[in-house]
């Protein structure tokens, strides 16, 4: 038996063996990554020449990521036509896997694409949703990578719907509102059958839109066990795809879709993820900025959506591709909050990198249940501090109620770098420290 590798139509690697007393045979050559096109050949060789039983063409060899979440990570966008998506160049090397509307491996490998035309027989095949494609691009064309992209979001489903079933971990019975394993199920039975199992790089969440009220099945508020649920998924992402490194989150969108009125505490917790991982970061999406975007927003234009996949990147090149990026590519995520003086007359809030003031942003902070009264602000560095127009004896300080919010971007806190901070919630404030005794 032969076989024969060809990168870009020239050899690239040839192997010959013979099968054993059983028939059996294996070749194993590893690709090189990057934008060259593969090609294989096997067969049987012997004096009379060569016969190619099997070959394959326009193979690849890249990273790999999921996408998991509801809508907002389904991220279709309009997808009722007429027409698809013209392809831009580097789609030919963004790859996916089975069908997303479905959770099955219908349509096997294929080329990705933002969205099919809805109601047509190919919807949900090898679909990674608008911000997906535009990141997906951006790792093609900037560090000339070949990406699969594994969407596996279904809208309308709070966190608890995304678990794996501990009796089958490949479970995709019934239906999708009504079997909370059946997510989880169809993302690993779709991964497995493309046999990427050991080759995920990463996980792109955006979820948490319906958290933002009850029903979970511990009949309280689910944002008390959202980040139990994370840490379940997450646990199980890492079981079945052990070569798994890095995690990233949106934060979701304040009051999203108008649903509450625990929005501002599903924010929290996301906001609050990576203490309990080294490898989570979290991405605002509060600064996105369209002209459909504003208060108690569901969805995303694709403007929208390109924003978020563009605000992404950078995080993932950063820990993938070696970026070093000339200023930090996070959005600002409070560390600590305290009062400076005996007097409690003023607070300092350190956000672990350099933030700009925008006085606007006064409306949005809230010192227990009530607007902060804030004489002036200052920057230093990483530190901003709130001058206050009287002593608080507030214990909590909030940045951004959504059902106060107006939906406007000018009224945000920003980093330095322009990217909006995470909304607070409800975040202890530290008691001034105690001055030193002196010893006599």
């Amino acid at each position: 038996m032969f076989f024969d590798v060809f990168a870009d139509d020239k050899p690239f690697k040839s192997q010959a063996c013979k099968p054993g007393a059983d028939g059996s045979y294996a070749f194993s050559v590893a690709l090189a990554p990057g934008l060259v096109r593969y090609r294989t050949e096997c067969g049987t060789q012997s004096a009379a020449g060569r016969t190619v039983l099997r070959s394959a063409k326009n193979i690849v060899c890249g990273d790999a990521w999921i996408i998991e979440g509801q809508s907002n990570a389904e991220a279709t966008g309009p997808n009722n036509g007429p027409d698809e998506d013209p392809a831009q160049p580097a789609d030919a090397w963004i790859r996916s896997y089975g069908n997303q509307l479905d959770g099955s491996p219908r349509g096997g490998w294929g080329t990705a694409v933002r969205t099919h035309i809805w109601g047509r027989s190919n919807y949900g095949c090898h679909q990674i949703g608008a911000w997906g494609m535009v990141l997906a691009r951006h790792l093609v064309e900037r560090h000339r990578m070949p990406v699969c992209f594994i969407n596996a979001a279904h809208g309308g489903t709070p966190i608890w719907q995304h678990q794996r079933n501990p009796a089958d971990r490949f479970d995709t019975s019934g239906d999708f509102y009504r079997n909370p394993y059946k997510i989880y199920g169809g993302l690993l039975t779709r991964v497995t059958a493309a046999r990427l199992t050991h080759g995920i790089r990463g996980v792109i969440w955006h979820q948490g839109e319906n958290d933002s009220g009850a029903g979970s099945p511990t009949n309280d508020w689910n944002y008390k066990t959202y980040q139990r649920y994370f840490l379940d998924m997450a646990a199980a992402w890492k079981q079945d795809f052990p070569n798994l490194r890095h995690y990233y989150v949106f934060q979701v969108w304040p009051l999203p879709c108008s649903m509450g009125p625990k929005d501002d505490h599903i924010r929290e917790a996301q906001r609050t993820l990576p203490r309990l991982f080294s490898n989570l970061r979290v991405m605002s999406t509060v600064g996105v900025s369209t002209e459909h975007t504003g208060r108690g927003a569901c969805h995303f234009d694709l403007d929208g959506y390109a924003q978020m996949g563009r605000l992404m990147a950078p995080l993932v090149e950063r820990d993938v591709y070696g970026l070093v990026p000339a200023q930090p590519v996070t959005a600002p995520n409070l560390r600590r909050a305290w009062y400076t003086t005996a007097a409690r007359d003023e607070i300092a809030l350190d956000f672990g990198q350099p933030v700009s003031w925008n006085p606007e942003s006064v409306r949005n902070l809230h010192l227990d249940d009530a607007p902060a009264a804030i004489r002036s602000a200052a920057v230093q560095g990483d530190i901003l501090t709130l001058a206050l127009a009287a002593p608080s004896q507030a214990a909590t300080i909030t940045y951004l109620r959504g059902r106060d919010w107006d939906g406007k971007p000018a009224n945000l806190l920003r980093g330095a770098n322009g990217i909006a901070a995470l909304t607070f919630c409800d975040v202890p404030l530290e008691a001034p420290a105690k001055p030193e005794e002196r010893t006599p």
